[in-house]
């Protein structure tokens, strides 16, 4: 069996899209599971208990160097958090030519926020 692990990104006013491709993903998983092939996918929320010296954002980058495949869905914003583990995911793949990077922008919303939508921008 191979096993392709997915890393998804995103900020928190995302948890709906998240949980929409982590089905989708399984309903995958379940049709290529005959073919041989395993997918595994991190969300943030699967290391909620993780304990780390480092804090989980160090759990998460970590994982980041494993992961076969980096998805970033981006809305309002990207965070500092999703940016870091973009730059993480980025330089690992520089290194390594893994892990292949994905960008999702869905269409933002006005906001009064200024800043989250600064972050946007400037992430692009």
């Amino acid at each position: 069996m191979k096993k392709v692990t997915l890393f998804l990104a995103s900020s928190s006013e995302l948890k709906d899209d998240r949980e929409q491709f982590e089905l989708f993903i399984y309903r995958k998983c379940k049709a290529w599971f005959d073919q041989g092939i395993f997918l595994h996918l991190d969300i943030w929320e699967d290391f909620l208990d993780a304990m780390s010296a480092g804090g989980l954002q160090s759990e998460y980058n970590k994982t980041l160097k494993t992961c076969d495949i980096f998805v970033l869905l981006a809305f309002n914003k990207v965070g500092k958090y999703t940016a870091e583990e973009f730059s993480h995911a980025f330089g690992q793949f520089a290194a390594t030519q893994k892990p292949f990077i994905f960008t999702y922008f869905k269409t933002p919303t006005t906001t009064q926020n200024r800043d989250d939508l600064q972050s946007l921008w400037v992430f692009e």
